[in-house]
């Protein structure tokens, strides 16, 4: 029966020969164990030699991994073999071979470094066994040496420093990089205490750290830290260290193994990191100061801003209310009728008078636009509801310059995605725009086109002049006005504000223009996604003329006025004095005003909201605090700020009129509020 030898593979499924040299003067006997083992298991390769020289020869050049040497070769010794064997070739395995049943033999093999010992006649199958056993020596300890030269490679190859200790600190082994911070050769540290290291010792407060972190690896603790120590120059180095705690195959804690990194640029890199950090905070918290002041600043700005325009608005409007009024009530007098001269003068008035007001209004907007306080309300708009109610609002602008408006089919509806009164704004403005920059005798298109099905682009197109492209760059900035052949009344806001308004409604404003050619505004929304129907408002209609005939009922409604502006209150005094349906008191401060409001029980208010002893509003407060009834307040102000509006309907006014208003606008306000006494007959 074979004993194979268990052989080692270098890939799958190749093996590695097992090399054996026999060295025996009898050239029987080794040729005779040649063919015995090569047949038993064919991993084997065997070399003879009859004596010592070509033993030795052989061995250099056939590097065998075991030899059968005889003891007695002729007049050489194979015990001498051994030693010469054991230096050429390391891990070598020598078995010495011999008659001499003298146990004296045997031990004089091993002192010559002999493996092991067999006595002849060899028996085959003993010498098999014999290999495999010797073999799986061989390679246990060619995997020792193995694994030791690449935990040396690795061992030495770190950029870390690494110190071995056994369990009680005494320093086993040491790397490249420990050497050179130690500032010495592995020789010079074996066996010292690793706390005890001067390095470690001139650092009171890292040598106490690390005698604490060993004293708990001791006890099997992985322990970790940070630790300072002077490097080769006596600059002081950094370390992340570890001591991690190697347990032998009982549990015993056998050895301790020491691993420190050298974090000195880290650590200074943290400390540049913080200072910075410092500053960067500092000078934050500088700059946050600096934004909060000047966003206080601004904000305070912003505030002065709008109480100067309400306070401008209010000290305009208020004038313009008695201007405006008082003109009306001239055009309609006919006590005696204005002459023919006369009535152009009124009118002129009134015109004046409202490009006044548009202007006012025009600042007014544009201010809340670039202060983010506009509103817009979006939703589904008819295009041709609005740009056939703009044309209608130009077409005597048109008719006076002789301008034709040409407007666009509608073979289906078309509804954008935008605010109905801020849209109509836009089309107010360039249509006035078209119609008045315009030739005499010139025309107006208007056109769009639907770009698939999610933008709707609509074009305004003139026969003027032109606008030269030095001028299109700054047209859309506000207080821009153009230079054109026309005389323009205007301040350069309209178009800013129209821009504005797009772009709010999530559209675009654009313009071509060529001189000599004409201008084309254009301008993009997208289409609403909503239902196309429209149902339109019901419109007011307004008395274009006072006539007391159409109040000629027996029963007065009683109105209380207060207001201390006397031109206000004589304006308001002529327009109720023509209908025969209202009586008026008037009061001029809010004390007076109260006692009245408490006395009379008038049907209807009409509130100043800036009096010279209360606001308005605190007047209302106090009149719903002490009447037992309360009758409708129209709030009647200057002050045309979105803010002050939504104030005083949130206090409980039924309505707001802006000064200056039209006689036929405070009538249908007056009547949509009083109580049915046939007065909206």
């Amino acid at each position: 029966m074979s004993l194979p030898i268990n052989s080692t593979s270098s890939g799958a499924g190749q093996e590695v020969a097992f090399r054996v040299l026999i060295v025996d003067d009898d050239v029987d006997i080794g040729d005779s164990l040649r063919d015995v083992l090569e047949v038993e298991d064919p991993s084997i390769k065997v070399m003879v030699a009859n004596n010592a020289v070509d033993g030795e020869r052989l061995a250099v050049e056939f590097q065998p991994d075991m030899a059968l040497l005889d003891i007695k070769l002729g007049r050489s010794n194979g015990l001498d073999l051994v030693p010469k064997l054991k230096h050429e070739i390391p891990g070598i395995i020598c078995i010495m071979m011999t008659a001499f049943r003298d146990s004296e033999y045997a031990m004089t093999a091993v002192r010559f470094g002999a493996d092991d010992y067999l006595l002849k006649p060899i028996d085959p199958g003993k010498l098999l066994v014999t290999l495999r056993e010797l073999k799986g020596r061989k390679l246990l300890m060619d995997e020792k040496r193995a694994a030791e030269r690449r935990f040396q490679a690795v061992f030495q190859q770190t950029f870390q420093l690494l110190i071995i200790t056994d369990a009680q600190g005494a320093i086993i082994d040491v790397n490249r990089v420990a050497e050179e911070f130690l500032g010495g050769d592995k020789a010079s540290f074996v066996g010292r205490e690793l706390t005890a290291l001067p390095v470690f010792a001139r650092n009171q407060h890292g040598g106490e750290q690390l005698r604490e972190a060993f004293f708990r690896a001791r006890n099997g603790v992985f322990t970790r830290l940070e630790i300072e120590a002077p490097g080769q120059w006596q600059e002081i180095v950094a370390f992340d260290c570890s001591l991690k705690p190697i347990r032998n195959e009982s549990g015993l804690i056998e050895y301790i193994v020491m691993e420190a990194r050298d974090i000195t640029a880290l650590k200074k890199a943290e400390r540049d990191i913080r200072a910075a950090n410092e500053m960067l905070e500092r000078r934050v918290r500088e700059r946050t100061r600096d934004l909060e002041l000047a966003m206080d600043r601004a904000e305070y700005a912003s505030k002065a801003k709008s109480l100067f325009l309400s306070r401008m608005s209010h000290e305009l409007r208020t004038p313009m209310n008695a201007i405006l009024g008082f003109a009306q009530l001239l055009g309609v007098d006919e006590h005696p009728p204005l002459a023919a001269g006369q009535q152009e003068f009124v009118q002129e008035i009134i015109k004046a008078g409202g490009h006044l007001l548009d202007l006012i209004n025009d600042v007014l907007d544009l201010t809340k636009i670039e202060s983010g306080r506009f509103d817009i309300h979006l939703g589904a708009v008819s295009l041709q509801e609005v740009i056939v109610s703009c044309a209608t609002m130009v077409a005597a602008l048109a008719r006076s310059r002789d301008v034709t408006v040409e407007l666009p089919e509608f073979p289906e509806p078309v509804m954008l995605h935008a605010d109905t009164t801020r849209l109509k704004q836009v089309f107010l403005n360039l249509l006035s725009n078209a119609v008045k920059y315009n030739i005499e005798g010139g025309r107006v298109t208007i056109d769009y086109a639907l770009e698939d099905g999610r933008l709707a682009r609509v074009n305004v197109r003139d026969t003027g002049i032109g606008i030269s492209i030095k001028d299109q760059e700054r047209i859309f900035n506000a207080f821009e006005v153009v230079n054109t052949d026309y005389n323009s009344d205007g301040m350069g806001i309209g178009l800013a504000i129209a821009y504005q308004l797009v772009t709010r409604m999530g559209g675009e404003l654009g313009l071509i223009s060529e001189i000599g050619q004409g201008s084309t505004f254009w301008l993009e929304l997208p289409v609403s996604t909503e239902d196309a129907s429209l149902t339109l408002p019901a419109s007011l209609t307004l008395p274009s003329t006072w006539d007391e005939r159409a109040y000629a009922t027996e029963d007065q409604a009683l109105i209380l006025y207060v207001e201390d502006n006397v031109p206000n209150r004589r304006l308001v005094e002529q327009i109720l004095e023509r209908q025969s349906r209202f009586k008026l008191i008037t009061a001029s401060n809010g004390a007076d005003g109260l006692r009245a409001a408490l006395d009379r029980r008038p049907d209807l208010i009409l509130l100043d909201i800036n009096l010279p002893d209360i606001h308005g509003l605190d007047f209302l407060r106090k009149l719903r605090a002490a009447a037992d009834h309360m009758c409708p307040v129209v709030a009647v102000s200057a002050n045309a700020m979105k803010d002050d509006i939504d104030a005083a309907l949130a206090s409980g006014c039924a309505a707001y009129l802006t000064k200056p208003f039209d006689a036929a606008t405070l009538l249908a306000v007056m009547r949509s509020h009083l109580p049915d006494r046939n007065l909206n007959s």
